[in-house]
């Protein structure tokens, strides 16, 4: 191996303001380590045993004991609403059906010269000589005199760490 490749196989060296994780010196109380939980606590960490197949059917119904009265306005409320309302029984119509009629003077029918005109596109120069500019990589003489303020020169210099 060359002096190059084991150059680039050492691990990167940290930077020397790197602060490592820390200890934390916490002590613990000397109750907290002896400390002993009660037989109810213990009872409760027991995860629960179930049987195997502990499911409810789907066709379950609760007992009576357990179903409420329905008030005769939720009862009301639960009736679902008809596809055609009440007020609109004798005028509905429904779908159309496809395909429909056009009428024949609506085939005859002929636009005016001024809507001709405003349904045509607008003619738009092509891209490129839209700007004017056909050799944009050329950079304008003002530009090469050009000279940053101090501010700048400042800002554009690295962080020193």
């Amino acid at each position: 191996m060359s002096v190059r490749i084991k150059e680039l196989a050492r691990p990167k060296t940290p930077h020397p303001d790197y602060e490592y994780d820390r200890d934390l010196p916490i002590e613990t109380d000397a109750r907290a380590r002896s400390a002993s939980c009660s037989h109810r606590t213990e009872q409760l960490a027991i995860p629960k045993q179930r049987q195997d197949n502990c499911y409810k059917s789907p066709y379950w119904k609760p007992p009576n004991h357990h179903r409420k009265r329905v008030s005769r306005r939720v009862q009301e409320l639960a009736i679902p609403k008809p596809v055609v309302p009440k007020n609109f029984q004798g005028s509905y119509i429904g779908e159309a059906s496809l395909p429909l009629a056009i009428k024949s003077s609506a085939l005859r029918i002929r636009s005016t010269p001024r809507l001709d005109e405003l349904a045509k596109p607008l003619d738009r120069p092509k891209h490129g000589k839209r700007d004017g500019n056909t050799d944009a990589f050329i950079v304008k003489s003002s530009a090469l005199r050009a000279v940053c303020s101090a501010r700048i020169k400042r800002l554009a210099e690295p962080i020193g760490r």
